[in-house]
């Protein structure tokens, strides 16, 4: 079986210099899930779930707003909030999934591709130390993101 959502790993770097140096790097790993697979996702892979507890889990409540109804209804009202009139044929998310219920999402990016595969938007959703969501929609010009 062959998904659109995958894994990947990276690292994060940090470096401060006032008021005292302060240096951190650490290995991290991201999900880039398309949000029409997330139920085939939590069918098939038994360590991953979606809106219920698992080793890895995906809840809906972690991103977007409480006022929608799906997160494809949160993107496609913040893409017309931000005078974006392309629907997204797809969604796909890059985000942290929650580890054994434990949820920490600083950043979180949803890519809107248009019928032919090319990211058209993204919005950044980011994630305070005060448990409050802002998000951010940025037009791409000229792309040549694709994901095929």
């Amino acid at each position: 079986m062959s998904y659109k959502s995958c894994l990947y790993e990276g690292q994060v770097y940090h470096r401060r210099t006032r008021p005292k140096e302060h240096v951190l790097r650490y290995s991290v790993f991201t999900l880039l899930l398309d949000l029409s697979e997330l139920s085939l996702l939590s069918k098939t892979l038994w360590l991953f779930s979606y809106n219920r507890f698992n080793i890895f889990s995906f809840y809906d409540k972690d991103f977007g707003e409480s006022n929608s109804n799906t997160l494809t209804e949160y993107v496609e009202r913040k893409l017309v909030d931000a005078n974006i009139s392309t629907v997204p044929s797809r969604i796909l998310l890059s985000c942290y999934p929650r580890i054994l219920g434990l949820v920490f999402n600083p950043l979180s990016l949803f890519y809107c591709l248009d019928a032919e595969g090319r990211c058209f938007a993204v919005i950044h959703e980011v994630h305070n130390t005060f448990g409050e969501r802002h998000a951010y929609v940025l037009l791409v010009n000229n792309s040549e993101c694709s994901t095929e």
